[in-house]
């Protein structure tokens, strides 16, 4: 009979041991994964609060630059800007104009011209910057080409040919691209605006205002290449005129 007690203790006493263990283990496992997860909630919180910061400046300059052009326009080209600037045009100023420029300055979203019939078609955004004029075009598959039909289709491409006459340079933006990849977007974008930027600072080199402003005009009047030609021959007359 004692014999029997002494297991039965030793039962009792190995099976308070067991579970004293497991309790051990399952409150060292709760506070191993609390600290892991109050590692994981900091970490996520430190880099929603950078997202945000990044997020936040943007959204005040979009919101003074679009208010401003809203304040400047009236009648059916104030109704294009609230209709026309939507989740793709704002996409690409957040995922690719900003991060390289910094600044909405010189964009003017919904850009009115006249097609070649006349009739008043709107631009996402134009950049305007002394001589230089972009027609930055955000292009969705959708509405581009899926809801799209030849007639449309004839009047787009009409349009973009019209625009070089108003010496515009068309830049399509796929939406695909803008949604999936913008770095790609940003590393072409920062080639071409560069490039033309840089190359119209070289051709004012030296000049004058006023040289400045003839030579505006006359490219304006009759385009680089013919301007150039021009030049030549009046030089190459000159020059024979100096020589006689």
């Amino acid at each position: 009979m004692a014999w029997t007690k002494h297991v039965l203790l030793l039962d009792w006493i190995e099976s308070r041991f067991r579970f004293l263990s497991f309790v051990k283990g399952s409150v060292a496992a709760t506070l191993s994964g609390c600290a892991a997860g109050r590692f994981f909630v900091a970490n996520h919180k430190a880099a929603n609060g950078m997202k945000s910061k990044e997020d936040q400046e943007f959204e005040e300059a979009h919101a003074v630059w679009l208010n401003g052009h809203l304040r400047k326009r009236k009648g059916e080209r104030r109704d294009r800007l609230k209709r026309g600037h939507g989740h793709g045009e704002k996409l690409f100023l957040k995922k690719v104009w900003w991060p390289l420029f910094g600044t909405l300055d010189e964009l003017h979203p919904e850009y009115e011209v006249s097609d070649w019939r006349g009739a008043k078609c709107y631009l996402d955004f134009a950049w305007l910057r002394g001589d230089l004029r972009f027609n930055l075009d955000v292009k969705g598959y959708g509405p581009h080409v899926e809801q799209t039909d030849r007639t449309k289709y004839e009047r787009e491409l009409l349009r973009e040919i019209q625009l070089q006459f108003y010496f515009f340079r068309n830049v399509p933006i796929p939406y695909d691209t803008l949604a999936r990849d913008p770095q790609l977007l940003q590393h072409m974008m920062r080639q071409l605006l560069h490039t033309y930027e840089r190359d119209g600072k070289d051709r004012d080199k030296g000049l004058s205002l006023v040289e400045q402003e003839l030579l505006r005009y006359a490219k304006l009047q009759w385009g680089q290449s013919i301007l150039i030609k021009l030049l030549q021959r009046s030089a190459f007359i000159l020059e024979r005129r100096a020589t006689i």
